[in-house]
């Protein structure tokens, strides 16, 4: 959907597209996603702006080469720069189910932008060849959006089409807003998150039906926790 951003988003933006522009000269699969692209379809102000990077290799020799290449040319274009292993307000097991290896945080001006890495490899690979078995989890954006804690953040910016879409609503999509909250009628978190980040979620969730949707009874019993099952080894429930 065509959105008109506000001019702290739209520089906010332009400084995110600048990463993103670095990340895939450097040939890393990446994309501009939740809060900053759900806040942008609002018409709110958005706090920063996540980047996630999927199809990433923690051990492979080159691609970290190319990270620190990416680095260098990050910290060129003015951004703080600091790497952490961890993840603000994420629970360990969510942090090793969902495949996050490391998190970049930038800096430019006050605001901040986190580039999220999305390991591919399967959580527990065997053998010499184990990232090449039909048991790996091979990650996409869609994926990395579904893994994401609560429905409405899965909001993307598509760079082929320059428009912001929700995941559910198709990739070509040109639909009214109208059209986008059907995919999100129901309330749903992960049931291992905090219960601060819970309500934190639920009040975003309330003020993004209201700003388009017209039934303020549409509101009522929205609120579901949705229990994640972790998976086995084999991938299977």
């Amino acid at each position: 959907m065509n959105v008109t951003l506000s001019q702290k988003n739209a520089e906010r933006f332009s400084d995110a597209k600048k990463v993103l522009q670095i990340l895939g000269k450097n040939l890393f699969d990446a994309a501009i996603v939740g809060g900053f692209c759900r806040d942008a379809v609002l018409g709110l102000d958005a706090k920063d702006v996540d980047i996630v990077v999927y199809n990433w290799h923690k051990n492979d020799v080159a691609e970290q080469t190319l990270c620190n290449i990416a680095q260098d040319q990050i910290e060129n274009a003015g951004f703080r720069f600091h790497e952490f292993e961890t993840y603000e307000d994420a629970d360990d097991d969510d942090f090793i189910s969902r495949q996050i290896r490391k998190v970049w945080k930038l800096n430019r001006n006050g605001f901040e932008i986190d580039v999220i890495f999305i390991e591919d490899c399967h959580p527990n690979p065997t053998g010499m060849y184990a990232r090449f078995n039909y048991g790996m989890r091979r990650a996409t954006l869609e994926s990395v959006l579904h893994d994401f804690d609560c429905v409405i953040n899965r909001f993307f910016w598509n760079a082929k089409t320059d428009e912001f879409q929700y995941i559910d609503a198709g990739i070509d999509t040109d639909k009214a807003m109208m059209e986008i909250i059907k995919f999100v009628k129901v309330f749903s978190i992960r049931g291992n998150v905090s219960p601060e980040r819970c309500q934190k979620m639920f009040d975003r969730f309330v003020r993004f039906r209201r700003a388009f949707d017209t039934d303020p009874h549409s509101l009522v019993n929205l609120f579901t926790v949705k229990e994640i099952k972790e998976e086995d080894e084999d991938g299977e429930e």
